[in-house]
């Protein structure tokens, strides 16, 4: 980023430049991006075949409501950022590792922070749920038949080999 910097002299203003070198740490918008994506595309390419077809025709027009009332809180949600960040400069640094916290608490005060907290924990919990019986029932569906393994102990080997990576900060915590 280059700045710009005036100084007066004998000879009349002069234009000096002075260049800032930022260290980018943490991820940034691309990568971002990928991990966002995917985690909202493959929960829905996994989910979304067996959901359509037990629920039907009403079930894809469930969904297609569903994609807009997630496409108007998006964007409610980036309106809502850009007000908090412009009326609070300590969010502007660009490092806020809970937005939504955040925007609850300028919203409602500490009890919004709390709720929304709680809210999306129990999200990422029901989610994960999901995700792990999912994988423990395609897992035991390539076991034999006569397989003593069942999907609760599947389940649980499944948890205990992810669970540690559940400890690491971020994504960028991987490398």
């Amino acid at each position: 980023m280059d700045t710009a910097s005036y100084r007066r002299d004998d000879e009349g203003i002069s234009l000096n430049t002075v260049e800032e070198k930022h260290e980018v740490k943490g991820l940034n918008v691309w990568t971002t991006c990928v991990f966002v994506v995917g985690v909202i595309a493959g929960s829905g390419f996994l989910t979304l075949p067996k959901a359509i077809e037990d629920s039907g025709l009403i079930g894809f027009l469930l969904v297609v409501l569903c994609c807009f009332v997630s496409a108007y809180t998006g964007d409610i949600l980036g309106k809502c950022w850009t007000i908090v960040r412009d009326r609070h400069p300590e969010f502007r640094n660009g490092k806020v590792r809970y937005p939504y916290p955040a925007i609850g608490e300028e919203a409602f005060g500490k009890w919004g922070s709390a709720v929304i907290s709680c809210s999306i924990n129990f999200t990422m919990f029901g989610t994960t749920v999901v995700y792990i019986l999912l994988a423990a029932g395609n897992i035991v569906e390539l076991l034999p038949a006569d397989s003593k393994w069942t999907c609760c102990y599947i389940s649980l080997i499944i948890w205990g080999v992810m669970t540690p990576f559940t400890w690491l900060g971020t994504p960028k915590d991987f490398w």
